[in-house]
């Protein structure tokens, strides 16, 4: 897991180089990491609208990114065994959220590039898709 972890944080770092996407004015929270058994309701959601299945012991990295005309939960899910990975995004608005949409590496690294800030926890439905 540590390698899978010093995997992304590498990637993340030449990805922040190498950037070419402007997200002007763009603003994320925290990247939280952590098991995929944290997250069993969006282990599901991937499997049925990405077909990308995890164990209980594969990584997930997932952060809130906002800017002038969007909010979108941004994810990585990534495989012990095998390597394989994900990202993906969802649109975050009122009490619904978008539907659950593979996103290209790059966009998730260029997200990476907003400027962290503190957002307060949001509630269970506006975090976790439905």
């Amino acid at each position: 897991m540590k390698s899978l972890l010093l995997g992304v944080a590498l990637l993340a770092l030449l990805a922040c180089s190498m950037a070419v996407l402007e997200l002007d004015g763009c603003v994320r929270g925290y990247v939280q990491v952590g098991p995929a058994s944290e997250n069993v309701s969006l282990r599901r959601e991937l499997k049925k609208e990405l077909n990308f299945s995890m164990n209980s012991d594969d990584t997930i990295a997932e952060m809130f990114v906002k800017n002038n005309d969007r909010k979108v939960y941004a994810g990585f899910a990534g495989r012990r065994n095998g390597g394989k990975s994900i990202t993906f995004e969802f649109d975050v608005s009122g009490t619904k959220n978008g539907p659950l949409t593979a996103i290209p590496f790059n966009t998730f690294f260029n997200y990476l590039e907003c400027e962290q800030a503190y957002f307060k926890p949001a509630p269970a439905e506006a975090v976790l898709p439905k």
